[in-house]
């Protein structure tokens, strides 16, 4: 298509006639804005790019313009200033492809990128308040795991205690059946007169007896709570551990989720602007 300097239509071909869907006596003599929108019409870089084409100066680029029916149309084009013999501007041939296609192609994948990136951004920083979430109930259950370990191992201290009043029970039970015994050995030497003392002697040997096998029991009893008491803290131990790695392991989880999220942030920014440069002068 060829304009005067003005922007006045002087001829085109088939090719640009089909693609704007005009005939050519429609468009000679009108002016190129025809082909543009009013927004692009109305601005300053309108103006400033016919300026620059009476200047002689060379434009090539992607623009956007409209067919006959207002529908937005993409062309790959060139503006080239023409001058005669004299030098003087005569005329602007323009050389245009129809690229209309190929940028809503771009455009729809581009749609579709943005979105899917939108959409991982989103689930990244769900990840990330999910293992924050993670990190904290396992810190909760670590604290709940130590005190428990703290008033189990109070407990086996206890024990240890009981032990050791359950020890001086028996040694006294000892000794009161040494003392029973005694007594029975005078009682045996005293004859009649001791038989009465013999049978209390006999008596508290007895009770002795029983005293120190209760001991043995509950010896018996502090000895397995001690151990169960023992295993119970270190099997404790052990999950406070576990649950100190688990918190490392969601950490850097969350580390890696956050980068995740900041890498589909860059992309969202990167495909904006993509998309921006899809939006044609």
């Amino acid at each position: 298509i060829e304009f005067t300097p003005q922007g006045q239509i002087l001829n085109a071909n088939e090719n640009f006639l089909n693609t704007v869907q005009y005939s050519l006596d429609e468009i000679v003599g009108q002016h190129h804005s025809m082909f543009c929108h009013r927004s692009e019409v109305e601005s300053p870089t309108y103006k400033a790019f016919w300026a620059s084409l009476n200047r002689g100066e060379y434009h090539s680029h992607r623009f956007e313009r409209k067919n006959k029916y207002g529908k937005t149309l993409f062309l790959e084009a060139s503006y080239n200033p023409i001058f005669d013999t004299s030098g003087r501007l005569y005329k602007v041939v323009k050389f245009a492809s129809d690229i209309t296609d190929q940028v809503s192609t771009l455009r729809t994948a581009a749609d579709s990128a943005h979105a899917t990136s939108v959409q991982n951004d989103a689930c990244a920083r769900k990840g990330s308040e999910v293992v924050q979430q993670t990190v904290q109930i396992i810190e909760e259950i670590s604290h709940d795991l130590n005190q428990a370990a703290q008033s189990i191992d109070a407990v086996s201290k206890q024990s240890d205690i009981i032990g050791s009043i359950v020890q001086t029970i028996r040694s006294i039970a000892e000794q009161t059946n040494m003392l029973a015994l005694n007594a029975a050995i005078e009682a045996a030497r005293a004859g009649e007169h001791g038989r009465g003392f013999a049978v209390v002697a006999d008596e508290v040997r007895s009770l002795a007896a029983r005293t120190s096998q209760a001991t043995v029991e509950i010896v018996d009893v502090v000895r397995k709570n001690h151990d169960l008491s023992l295993s119970a803290v270190s099997s404790m131990q052990s999950s406070l551990s576990r649950t100190g790695l688990g918190v490392e392991l969601a950490n850097e989880a969350g580390q890696v989720i956050l980068e995740i999220q900041e890498g589909s942030r860059h992309v969202v920014d990167a495909i904006g602007q993509f998309n921006s440069t899809l939006q044609l002068q």
